[in-house]
């Protein structure tokens, strides 16, 4: 789960926000000359593609400042905090659930700029249970789905954030196989 920084090993954190921190650098043109850069740093996430049987777990989220939306389980990851336990963290939180079947799956980039880092680390987590009940922050109003390989299949297609967390796969197969889910 190395990941490549775009912002500069020298460059000065000129702001520390509770999500994004604003760094600064001098960089080299290509005529010889300097300028100031800038760029971002989102708090990584962690994201969990979970399965209780043959389901799979999305939630419906809402925040304060957005209408409802539907994503992966998962949020932000703590300082120091590992992803995996990020996850794991996240999955308990949300859906008050426990796996003892995790696979780190890919990391994604979450920012376009070149200049910008904002990545979430996407795990799998099959056969979860209920261990305790959801602790949602004060910020959210979150309601876990469970749904079938199809409707799951429709829920990315239809859903361009959702496509994005699972972008990487080719085929809803491969996505099956993965979860080691039946049809």
């Amino acid at each position: 789960m190395r990941i490549k920084s775009k912002i500069p090993k020298g460059a000065r954190r000129v702001f520390k926000g509770v999500l994004w921190d604003v760094y600064h650098w001098r960089q080299r043109m290509f005529d010889g000359s300097y300028e100031t850069f800038e760029g971002v740093r989102h708090r990584p996430s962690a994201k969990v593609i979970a399965t209780a049987g043959d389901r799979i777990l999305v939630a419906r989220q809402k925040q304060p400042n957005t209408g409802y939306y539907y994503t992966l389980l998962g949020g932000m990851m703590e300082d120091g905090e590992p992803a995996l336990s990020a996850a794991k963290r996240e999955l308990l939180e949300e859906a008050g659930m426990e796996s003892d079947d995790w696979e780190y799956f890919y990391t994604l980039s979450l920012e376009p700029d070149p200049k910008g880092e904002h990545y979430s680390h996407v795990f799998i987590a099959r056969n979860c249970v209920r261990v305790a009940e959801p602790r949602i922050d004060r910020g959210e109003k979150l309601k876990v789905m469970a749904l079938t390989m199809g409707q799951f299949g429709r829920f990315i297609k239809d859903r361009e954030h959702a496509r994005k967390q699972i972008g990487t796969l080719k085929t809803m197969k491969e996505l099956r196989e993965k979860l080691r889910l039946g049809r």
